[in-house]
């Protein structure tokens, strides 16, 4: 009897919930997510192949996440954690669509600002503990409120054409001019977008291209003046 008592008790193995611990689906994977953002985004910036794409890539690969996060949030009954990896993700593709200037990205500024400020309810109603995971959705919120006051041409221009960066395209790439003087034209700066058209045209003359080329650039000129300027205009480029 003795021996019955002293024995130890075996432990049962507990079953895995498939949204218990195993957090490696939204708390793992979106850092892989992350990373290619920043690579992508990287080539981009210095005008390396396959930029953009991965740029496309990563906004699917957020909305797919998106998506199990939802999912996830609704299995673990944890609406606060979904709602703050939501706005992150979401974040993430507001962003994507204003550095690739993709149409319909004011949709998601305000989905942005909507689950957001779900978020914060759920973070009053269900913890107020501050954790780091609120204090990084703050400054993101306080980035995205930045970016989406920040006007079209002055991305554009931070991203392809600043002199300190962009030595190169600053003082050769007549194209990039040539598309910064359509956001100056959209965003009412007319007279800075003739001198963005001025200085692509110098630049298309000085570098010896196709005078078709510089006749476009001359049309994109007029066009800004008597305000019949689109941006199929610039779809001859490549």
């Amino acid at each position: 009897m003795e021996d019955l008592l002293d024995k130890p008790k075996t432990k049962r193995k507990q079953k895995r919930k498939p949204f218990g611990k195993d957090k490696f689906i939204s708390d793992s994977i979106r850092w892989y997510i992350y990373g290619l953002f920043l690579i992508s985004f990287g080539f981009k910036f210095v005008y390396w192949p396959g930029g953009g794409l991965g740029l496309g890539l990563t906004g699917v690969l957020a909305v797919l996440l998106i998506i199990w996060q939802l999912i996830e949030s609704i299995a673990r009954k944890n609406f606060a954690k979904g709602t703050l990896d939501i706005t992150i993700n979401l974040v993430l593709i507001y962003t994507i669509f204003r550095l690739m200037y993709w149409a319909d990205g004011l949709f998601y500024l305000y989905t942005v600002y909507v689950v957001f400020f779900v978020a914060i309810v759920l973070w009053f109603t269900q913890s107020k503990v501050v954790k780091r995971k609120q204090i990084i959705v703050l400054f993101l919120m306080l980035f995205t409120f930045g970016l989406s006051n920040t006007p079209a041409h002055e991305v554009y221009y931070a991203t392809g054409l600043t002199k300190t960066f962009h030595s190169f395209s600053h003082a050769h790439a007549f194209m990039g001019w040539d598309r910064y003087s359509w956001y100056l034209y959209i965003d009412g700066e007319k007279e800075e977008a003739i001198k963005a058209n001025t200085r692509a045209l110098e630049i298309s003359i000085n570098e010896g291209y196709d005078t078709e080329i510089q006749f476009k650039i001359i049309e994109h000129r007029d066009k800004i003046v008597n305000g019949s300027l689109q941006w199929s205009d610039f779809h001859y480029y490549p």
